[in-house]
């Protein structure tokens, strides 16, 4: 028999919480018990700015039918949704955003990240952060009955949350996704006006795969001593090209030259040299370089000179990144853990409150000793099969929910506001969703039981 000991609720009428202390027992017990609609408003009213607000002239799933058209001034996408009301209004935070990034040009990060892993997912989040400051600027939360597939979700999102962007005003100079082929047609096709990057990571886990794929086999061997090197090798391209696309591309196959042991060289009448310090003749002569005309250089060769990873690599010369997004995203966990469900205004809700943290705490500066030093945690990589040193930050400031707190009880606080009627945001948002995931509605009941069988039964 297994018991379990629940955790006893705290009674917040003895609790010593300062907010609560100018607030007598009448009021208290009226605010516990109106408290769900009291938060969800103030949640809605601070906090929506972040991709989920009124009505979006440019999202027909938040507009109700009779507001629906084919097109709207300034939408760059055939599935925008028209509307009278001109500017769309937004929360606090995305108007401060917006007055910062007014008249310059903006680079923006994008990703998505799905509630559950595989290929199951009911919600799919995607983010758009700013590249200069690092915060969460724009998301747009997708259900998977708006789309063909959960895999469709990503795109919708994207093309929805981008068009929300643009519609608002944001000149977009730099959007950074991964290599996904469905973004990359979008980009391509639509948003003719802003320059397309990828995440050099994804793009080095691809050729990372190929190449140990290359070395394991045995005419290869001489291969994988230098899969780190490599793998170095293509961030350094990107990174010390300064934007130079076709430079970019110069540098990641000058590799093939170096890995012979070949440190000058010439092409179309121009001599090239290695850019590392000159080597003496005892690092020459200790290096286990490959020989041009070995099976593993030709392994090698067949996946530096790819066609596709050429082009690739013109999109990588500004060497952006990806990765504070894949930061966010693992803080997002504590407020929408992957193995739970949710409902859509809660999934809504808490990444709202994700977002909220992880803007309160962008930036945050490495925790140090007593004695004034660096802190670092240690830990073994299994793919590297080496230690690594990663830095320790300092903890996260929870401020943000005093003030949202605070709001909640100052709203609660005002006569004014007549809590009998129904919440604004429930009003005015018609989600136009379906009760499950099912493309098709379900057939009369008598139907289904007469069409029952049993693989048990002859």
């Amino acid at each position: 028999m297994v018991v379990m000991f629940l955790p006893k609720k705290p009674n917040l009428l003895q609790s010593h919480n300062p907010l609560l202390s100018r607030l007598n027992t009448e009021q208290i017990k009226n605010h516990l018990t109106q408290r769900e609609d009291a938060v969800e408003t103030a949640v809605s009213d601070m906090s929506t700015s972040f991709g989920e607000m009124d009505l979006d002239p440019l999202d027909i799933s938040f507009a109700p039918p009779s507001t629906t058209s084919s097109s709207s001034p300034g939408s760059v996408s055939g599935s925008a949704s028209g509307s009278s009301h001109g500017d769309t209004p937004g929360g606090w935070a995305e108007k401060k955003w917006l007055e910062t990034a007014s008249g310059k040009k903006i680079e923006l990060c994008g990703d998505a990240r799905c509630d559950s892993p595989g290929y199951s997912a009911k919600y799919s989040t995607y983010s758009f952060q700013d590249d200069a400051t690092k915060e969460i600027v724009h998301f747009e939360l997708v259900e998977v009955t708006e789309a063909s597939s959960s895999v469709a979700m990503e795109v919708m999102g994207f093309q929805r949350g981008l068009n929300h962007l643009l519609y608002m005003g944001v000149d977009v100079g730099v959007m950074t996704t991964d290599r996904s082929p469905s973004i990359r047609k979008i980009m391509r096709d639509t948003y003719t006006n802003i320059h397309h990057e990828f995440d050099p990571w994804h793009v080095n886990k691809s050729v990372k795969k190929k190449l140990v794929a290359a070395s394991n086999k045995k005419e290869n061997k001489d291969l994988q001593p230098w899969l780190k090197s490599i793998s170095d090798h293509l961030y350094w391209s990107c990174a010390s090209c300064k934007g130079d696309q076709e430079d970019c591309v110069r540098r990641w196959k000058s590799l093939l030259h170096h890995i012979c042991g070949v440190h000058r060289w010439e092409e179309n009448g121009v001599e090239y040299t290695c850019h590392h310090p000159a080597m003496t003749e005892e690092q020459q002569r200790r290096k286990k370089w490959l020989q041009a005309d070995s099976p593993a250089f030709q392994a090698l060769k067949a996946v530096v000179m790819d066609k596709n990873l050429l082009g690739d690599l013109k999109h990588m010369a500004r060497f952006k990144h990806t990765g504070s997004l894949e930061v966010y995203h693992s803080s997002m966990l504590k407020y929408a853990q992957k193995r739970l469900h949710f409902r859509y205004d809660s999934m809504r809700a808490r990444t709202q409150l994700a977002i909220m943290d992880h803007n309160a705490n962008v930036g945050r500066p490495q925790a140090t000793t007593k004695e004034g030093e660096s802190r670092y945690r240690y830990s073994f990589s299994k793919q590297s099969q080496q230690w690594v040193a990663k830095p320790i930050y300092e903890r996260t400031k929870q401020a943000f929910r005093h003030d949202l707190m605070e709001r909640v009880l100052t709203r609660r606080e005002d006569q004014s506001v007549v809590y009998s009627e129904p919440l604004r945001c429930r009003k005015t948002r018609q989600r136009r969703l379906l009760h499950n995931i099912a493309p098709v509605p379900r057939p009369d009941k008598a139907d289904l039981q007469a069409g029952h069988s049993s693989r048990f039964k002859q």
